[in-house]
């Protein structure tokens, strides 16, 4: 019972099913819209390509494994367009490169052309590239899958104005009503919440 309600984890006894959990308990389930049969535990989202069989970018065989080594991913134009790191005031020569594939993942790059290594932020934040962090994934607009690595059933579509379901990957709008969805307090209200993601359109 460590795990929050009305999360999704990828199974590990059955590849490309989920767990959701509720009270404690979790329920192996497989994604049911054709043709997005397979969950992505990697991603948070059910895909058409089996992750398990290794043969697609989204493969649990893929770069999105803690501490794997990439050789294309701290090549200079990269390394140069991410943002500098400061630590106690002071530069450091290292630097995190977005893994240009989820909202969560990074390389650290010791220099330009050196070898990267995958890592992922803390669950509940993603990585914005423009400040080189993991922050809340309501203060920027990421365009990749916004559902992987937050303990959320669902997620604002940039302008807020429908969310995403991230059981499924479907999109859903609130009522006429209450039009926006705040992402943060997971409600539906009649203004416009005011973080970067609704603001952005």
């Amino acid at each position: 019972r460590f795990m929050p309600s009305n999360i999704f984890v990828g199974d590990p006894n059955k590849c490309g099913n989920y767990i959701n959990c509720i009270n404690g308990y979790g329920t192996s389930t497989a994604c049911t819209e054709s043709p997005s049969i397979y969950y992505n535990a990697a991603t948070g989202k059910c895909q058409s390509t089996n992750p398990c069989t290794g043969g697609n970018t989204n493969s649990g065989d893929s770069q999105f494994t803690v501490g794997k080594p990439s050789e294309e991913a701290c090549n200079t134009e990269d390394f140069n367009n991410a943002e500098t790191v400061t630590v106690d005031g002071e530069t450091v020569d290292y630097r995190y490169v977005s893994d240009s594939e989820t909202c969560y993942g990074y390389y650290y790059c010791a220099k330009a052309g050196a070898i990267g290594y995958w890592n992922q932020c803390p669950t509940g934040t993603q990585f914005n590239s423009k400040l080189g962090k993991c922050v809340s994934p309501a203060s920027f607009v990421c365009t990749h899958n916004r559902c992987g690595n937050v303990n959320s059933k669902f997620m604002a579509v940039e302008g807020c104005l429908s969310y995403t379901i991230c059981s499924s990957g479907a999109t859903a709008s609130c009522p006429s009503t209450s039009k926006y969805y705040d992402e943060v307090n997971n409600i539906c209200t009649n203004t416009i919440p005011k973080y970067t993601i609704c603001s952005s359109t």
